[in-house]
């Protein structure tokens, strides 16, 4: 009798047992869309999200110091002047002009390699920041 009852108490402490773990898994698993649902409906996490993606682009512009440029320049003109000259014409003309100028930095003083380096530090800023962020906004949320 007495082993019967142990047997009996054993077996409901692993029912209750079993029935916790699952419970606590599929709270778990609740727990954790709720946190990702908060975190991307966050407007200061969407914020955050945007400067850091904003941080990549000015990085990636910053690497144009490296790259040649071109410029086209070019002017039409037309002048008329009332002076005569010595052949008894007026010196009306017109004027066409197009430039086109291909440029390579050499060397900058650094200035190109620093601006990078800068520009990685600021990527790296804004993501920490997004990081701290969510990990504040989650806290927030549980």
């Amino acid at each position: 009798m007495k082993q019967f009852q142990m047997f009996s108490v054993l077996r409901r402490g692993v029912v209750s047992i079993s029935l916790f773990l699952l419970c606590s898994s599929a709270s778990a698993i609740e727990l954790d869309q709720y946190v990702t649902d908060v975190i991307d409906a966050n407007p200061i996490v969407k914020e955050k999200v945007h400067v850091y993606r904003q941080a990549l682009q000015d990085y990636e512009a910053s690497k144009s110091g490296w790259r040649p440029s071109v410029d086209l320049e070019g002017s039409i003109s037309h002048t008329e002047s009332d002076v005569l000259t010595n052949n008894s014409q007026s010196p009306d003309y017109n004027s066409n002009i197009i430039a086109l100028s291909v440029t390579q930095n050499l060397f900058s003083g650094f200035d190109t390699e620093h601006g990078l380096k800068q520009f990685e530090a600021r990527v790296n800023a804004a993501l920490y920041d997004l990081y701290d962020t969510v990990d504040n906004v989650a806290l927030e949320a549980i």
